[in-house]
């Protein structure tokens, strides 16, 4: 199975380019998005449990697989800041926790980067993306995030941002725009799973 070389989506037939047909109509905003494994089989389930079946302590071993990742792939040690994709705070009080802040935590601390929790905020809560095309999403999500207080004494500097899973890559594009507004200078980012997309083009 192919990787694209910018948003690390999972694939078949992206090409001598190495790239997916998305990412070569339009450049995300980020510099590269890499994700662990694929959202399917043992992963889905884990990510499953942790979200839904309340599992905060999944956090720590996902996280350090998340961590182990970067400091393969990633020059870690420009990131100014691991800054979770923040949830809504109804939706963070209805589940009793925000994973993407577990995660960013455990991996902030494996790799010794400050945790810029702050950094984002989502100043709108979004109907669900999963039942949404792509286009569907991106408009679901336009407006969605602000900057927070962080997000002020990063600027000009490189960020790691932080998610459970990349799918279109929508939530993650429009937090990217939000941090670029705020000044941030570069934004990599890492999630635990990503979407499988089969690329014939």
């Amino acid at each position: 199975m192919d990787i694209c070389e910018v948003c690390g989506r999972f694939g078949i037939g992206f090409g001598e380019t190495g790239i997916c047909r998305e990412c070569r109509a339009e450049r995300p905003p980020y510099v590269l998005a890499r994700a662990v494994a694929p959202y399917e089989g043992p992963v889905r389930d884990a990510l499953h449990i942790f979200k839904f079946a309340g599992k905060r302590e999944l956090a720590h071993p996902l996280g350090e697989l998340m961590a182990g990742l970067v400091a393969d792939l990633y020059p870690y040690r420009t990131f100014a800041a691991v800054i979770p994709v923040p949830l809504h705070p109804a939706r963070a009080r209805e589940r009793r926790f925000d994973q993407a802040e577990l995660l960013a935590g455990v991996i902030a601390r494996y790799l010794r980067i400050p945790l810029a929790g702050r950094a984002l905020r989502r100043i709108r809560e979004t109907p669900s993306q999963t039942t949404l095309t792509r286009g569907n999403r991106l408009s679901n999500l336009s407006g969605a995030f602000a900057a927070g207080e962080d997000a002020r004494r990063l600027e000009g500097k490189g960020v790691l941002l932080v998610d459970d899973v990349y799918t279109t890559g929508a939530t993650v594009r429009e937090c990217c725009h939000t941090l670029q507004q705020a000044g941030i200078g570069f934004v990599y980012v890492v999630t635990l799973a990503t979407g499988i997309v089969r690329d014939t083009a």
